[in-house]
């Protein structure tokens, strides 16, 4: 390989290190969040830009490792491992999308999944699903909501009675309001949802799930868990921070289906 074609390829590699950096550093920029999805494409970032500064002699070495025996297993091995995560990853990346788009369907039972509480206030996140939410009411005036989330130990109340008090001050009738303050997971945001519809007779299979367009494909499988039927309503991610949450929800994904 000539210098200047080696000069190319390199600056090419590093282009897409730093794309990379910029795909998944808007959310620690924008509201400082530092999770297991931005982490892993840091890592992912300062690899490519590793193999950028160092690429003649990386390649120098896999050659010589390709030249004996045990090193051609090792570097297949290796290289077969990277295309089995990628098809993973891309696989759950698509399942993920797909269920990030908004659902024609409709319900009479919607199910709001919780979010950080700031003392008594919503987060950013949060807002935009009681935003979500009471659009959804407003559009469909005899549906009832259960508002799902309990307490977390830097909150002053429980994300339920968060979004509660919020919807009742845009308007929505309280009698249209059920609040779950008990969960603190998304598994237990629909265990307890069914447990308290099923308290007030509402047997409804049917549900409408309004959390992040991210978090739609993990909700959607802990709800069967608990036999509902579900149609997406997504609160919308900004496109700096969707690419950082999706990677997080692979991640949670395999862990649901890991235990």
């Amino acid at each position: 390989m000539t210098g200047t074609k080696s000069v190319i390829i390199r600056v090419i590699i590093l282009l897409l290190a730093i794309l990379l950096l910029l795909a998944y550093i808007g959310p620690l920029i924008t509201v400082g969040e530092l999770n297991l999805g931005n982490i892993f494409g840091y890592c992912v970032a300062g690899l490519v830009a590793v193999y950028s500064a160092f690429m003649n002699k990386i390649n120098t070495k896999i050659v010589q490792l390709w030249s004996q025996k045990r090193g051609r297993v090792g570097v297949s091995i290796v290289c077969a491992l990277l295309m089995l995560g990628l098809v993973y990853f891309g696989t759950l990346f698509g399942m993920i999308a797909n269920y990030s788009k908004t659902d024609s369907a409709r319900s009479q039972v919607v199910v709001v999944l919780g979010c950080k509480v700031v003392g008594e206030k919503p987060g950013v996140f949060l807002r935009q699903r009681i935003n979500t939410a009471y659009n959804y009411l407003q559009d469909n005036p005899d549906a009832v909501a259960v508002l799902c989330g309990g307490q977390g130990s830097d909150e002053n109340i429980s994300e339920g009675q968060c979004m509660y008090n919020a919807l009742v001050d845009m308007g929505v009738s309280p009698q249209r309001l059920y609040v779950e303050n008990q969960s603190t997971s998304t598994q237990e945001n629909f265990m307890f949802a069914r447990q308290l519809l099923d308290k007030q007779g509402i047997t409804a299979k049917e549900i409408t799930v309004v959390t992040h367009d991210f978090h739609q494909f993990r909700a959607s499988l802990y709800a069967k868990k608990y036999g509902f039927v579900t149609h997406s309503m997504p609160a919308k991610t900004p496109w700096s921070g969707y690419i950082t949450f999706v990677t997080r929800e692979i991640f949670a994904v395999t862990a649901m289906i890991l235990k």
